[in-house]
């Protein structure tokens, strides 16, 4: 047998005669400022601190990165030193230390080498880091609402036992509400204070005289019992921490089951001590210490180099520093447990339905009591109303939709313009400005950077992934330069509106749920947040981690435009019903069923035109040889039709409303708190990395498309604009369809003009604007819809009655 130093450089982590062939890395983030002090704190002051509360600070960035660099070492033969992303997964809350943390980790996991570098001043390239707002997060975040847990925790907090224990803690509690200036009822109050107190020592601040006789040690032990109080009964366990126990067997039985040639090796969850206690604690392996920073569990998925069966081990670190993780003792188990018996100890949390759980169900009993008295009812309309019914006189009734077409449109407030009486603005104080005008507020849409093909034609040469740079789909070099370069020219732009800082009360980023969008969106951001000062936490990397927050894409109603909406859906397909568009798609019948012949895939419409275009175009910017069939139609036959299928989605103003509406509503709400002075520090801007899908929607909705496809790094621009004489407002619209760095050009807004009043604006796109997409979106079910179907059933009793003398009803 070979010594174990080869196996060690094999093709997979061995441990002794076992292989990890799948692992899932859970760790808490770096070191962060205080997120709630008590009201009686000497240090409230958040100039007392290196950056704002909650947020990651240089420690916390170094932390990860060495951890990231420790993990490329653990993992290294699981994972390819190039990032691929059918290798490994990262998701985050949506909290930004967390965000950042992970973004600092996959920096030191992979650092560029090759062909990765696309900067050579800069050695680091973007990853993707998934997310999902936290009130919609029951996996990672645990935060999405549960009505079944919280009638559970209500139970347990109220038991004898939680009582019992508590109550030897009053004299603590009693005393910190004294001197804390909080009421201090449980255990998680005593932790905010006790994670608040050990924060400001990390600091060396000084801590108030009281707390001398209580910290660390009289608080400690309660404290770090408050990680387990949230899976203390076997539901509260499985509907916390079931659903991402769940999704980590899932992916490692993939890997068992054999269920894809190329499986997921690696899952990466960036969250929070929260999380670390409570998956230690509902498996049973909690040892009663707080999860320090970067604190982390591994999953690793072993495989038996002799008899290739499967093993689970789990492993600890709680340690702000680089060590070797200890292996748990899985109870029941050991050290080392076969998958097999790990799924059956687990199974009170692998079993989990957490959505059909989780959900108010109306019980059987109740259930019971509606179907009887509706049939009830129904018998008695029949006695008194339909007993003169003869056999000749058949009712007829029909079905109603259950959309409401017609539904009132909640009435906008046109009173947005506030006049004071101010000094007037500086032309360079902390703001923009352009002429007599001065940004106030912005909004930057852009499509992603240069890509590879996503989906190939079948019939389609260049099919094979290995011919590119990357694989289908990816940001290519070429386009994380691009953004890199549009980044700066935005920090350029707007460096008087934007602290030259990351300053996350200022600037929010939002991206779409795909790769190419989310490395866009840090490559960008990396362009306009170069580090000094303070800023710089590594002298060899310049370059600091910002936070990208983004939403599933069937999630997503606002910027990915994808999340199902019924009422879109029956207007799109009346518009594609419609005889103007099929008169005018019947211009290209001939060019479709060419492409049909050629391309091996049926071209229907706009859409499909479009996606033969742009592979087309992709393969020409690489100087790939394109077949001898496209010389007759690309690009000129093709850009025409393609180019207009950007306009389709929109086509009508329902289906603008719909699909475009929440994206402006969202900006304009922005606006309008900078114009109404809502908030003493308003958001200043707010970016959205999308696709040309995004842009060609925004344009085409406002009335502002030109025909043109949106290139590589389009970018749309909404600017509030004040007057620095008159103090009104306006909005002026830009947009630079160029993949060079070029100065944007002013839109004329229909009706309005290159500004338009803000006011003015508001009323032009009412019909956007004040769309209420949650409630127009899901099937509604009208009075009118219960009257008809209830009618319904009273004529289907009538008729199996009379004709075929059923009796549904016997008195």
């Amino acid at each position: 047998m070979l010594v174990l130093a080869f196996l060690m450089f094999s093709l997979t982590v061995t441990f002794g005669e076992r292989t990890v062939k799948y692992a899932a890395v859970i760790y808490r983030h770096g070191d962060r400022t205080p997120v709630n002090l008590y009201p009686t704190d000497p240090w409230r002051n958040e100039s007392f601190w290196p950056v704002k509360f909650g947020q990651l600070t240089n420690v916390g960035k170094r932390q990860h990165y060495a951890l990231g660099k420790w993990l490329r070492k653990r993992y290294s033969h699981v994972i390819s030193e190039k990032f691929d992303p059918s290798e490994i997964y990262i998701r985050s809350t949506d909290v930004d230390r967390t965000l950042m943390s992970a973004q600092a980790n996959l920096a030191g996991m992979y650092p560029p080498t090759g062909t990765s570098i696309w900067d050579t001043d800069l050695i680091w390239q973007p990853i993707p880091v998934h997310t999902r707002p936290e009130k919609d997060d029951e996996v990672l975040a645990m935060k999405k609402k549960c009505m079944r847990y919280t009638k559970e925790k209500e139970k347990y907090i109220h038991s004898t036992p939680y009582k019992e224990r508590l109550s030897k803690y009053q004299g603590l509690m009693d005393y910190l509400t004294a001197y804390t200036g909080k009421k201090i009822k449980d255990y998680l109050d005593i932790n905010d204070v006790y994670n608040v107190l050990y924060i400001e020592s990390l600091y060396n601040f000084t801590l108030p005289n009281w707390t001398q006789s209580v910290y660390p040690n009289k608080l400690r032990e309660p404290a770090c019992y408050s990680f387990a109080t949230a899976t203390a009964t076997p539901l509260m366990a499985r509907l916390m921490v079931g659903p991402l126990l769940k999704e980590i067997v899932t992916k490692a039985n993939t890997v068992v089951l054999k269920k894809k040639p190329d499986p997921l090796k690696l899952s990466i969850y960036s969250a929070h001590d929260f999380q670390i206690g409570n998956i230690l604690s509902a498996m049973g392996v909690f040892d009663g210490n707080c999860p320090v920073y970067t604190s982390t569990i591994f999953f690793e998925l072993l495989q038996d180099n002799s008899t290739m069966e499967y093993f689970i081990q789990m492993l600890y670190r709680n340690s702000t520093e680089i060590v070797e993780p200890y292996v748990l003792n899985i109870p029941h188990c050991g050290e080392i447990c076969s998958f097999e018996r790990f799924l059956k100890l687990y199974d009170n949390l692998i079993t989990v339905d957490w959505n059909y759980e989780c959900t108010k169900q109306i019980s059987p009993l109740i259930g019971a009591c509606f179907f009887l008295g509706l049939f009830a009812f129904i018998y008695v309309v029949h006695k008194i109303h339909f007993s003169t019914i003869t056999t000749k006189r058949r009712v007829q009734f029909a079905y109603t939709s259950v959309y409401n077409c017609t539904a009132p449109v909640p009435e906008k407030n046109n009173e947005m313009k506030v006049m004071m009486l101010v000094l007037a603005i500086l032309m360079f104080s902390l703001t923009v400005t352009f002429g007599e005008k001065t940004v106030k507020y912005a909004a930057v849409i852009y499509r992603h950077g240069e890509r590879t093909p996503a989906n190939l034609y079948p019939t389609d040469p260049w099919q094979n992934e290995s011919l590119w740079p990357v694989k289908f789909g990816q940001l290519t070099n070429v386009g994380k330069r691009q953004h890199y370069a549009l980044g700066k020219w935005l920090r350029k732009r707007y460096s008087h509106l934007i602290s030259e800082k990351f300053d996350s009360s200022e600037i929010y980023v939002r991206s779409t749920d795909v790769d190419r969008t989310l490395i866009s969106a840090q490559a960008n951001l990396a362009g306009m947040y170069p580090p000094s000062g303070t800023s710089i936490w590594d002298t060899d990397l310049i370059w600091q981690p910002i936070p990208v927050h983004t939403i599933p894409e069937k999630d997503d109603g606002v910027l990915a435009m994808k999340k199902t909406c019924l009422h879109y859906t029956r207007e799109k397909n009346e518009y594609i019903h419609s005889t103007p568009y099929k008169e005018r798609l019947s211009q290209y019948q001939e060019l479709m069923d060419y492409l049909t012949a050629y391309t091996g895939k049926k071209i229907n419409d706009y859409l499909d035109i479009n996606y033969v275009y742009n592979v087309l175009f992709i393969e020409s910017l690489y100087n790939f040889t394109l077949p001898n069939w496209t010389q007759s139609v690309y690009p000129d036959k093709l850009r025409e039709p393609a180019c207009y299928s950007f306009a389709t989605a929109t086509a009508t103003p329902l289906m603008a409303r719909l699909m475009v509406g929440p994206l402006l509503k969202e900006i304009t709400t922005e606006a309008n708190t900078v114009v109404l002075k809502k908030k003493p520090d308003p958001l200043k801007l707010s970016i959205y990395s999308a696709h040309d899908f995004q842009i060609g929607n925004i344009l085409s909705a406002m009335g502002v498309f030109d025909g043109n496809c949106p290139v590589y790094t389009s970018t749309i621009f909404f600017e509030l604009l004040q007057d620095d004489s008159t103090l009104e407002y306006f909005i002026q619209m830009l947009y630079r369809n160029s993949t060079e760095i070029v100065e944007p050009y002013v839109l004329n807004i229909p009706s309005c003009g290159k500004i338009c009043p803000f006011d003015r604006f508001l009323e032009l796109y009412d019909n956007l604007i004040s769309v209420e997409w949650d409630y127009e979106c899901k099937a509604q079910v009208t009075l009118k819809f219960l009257i008809y179907h209830t009618l319904f059933i009273i004529n289907i009793t009538l008729i199996l009655y009379r004709y075929f003398n059923i009796v549904v009803f016997d008195c």
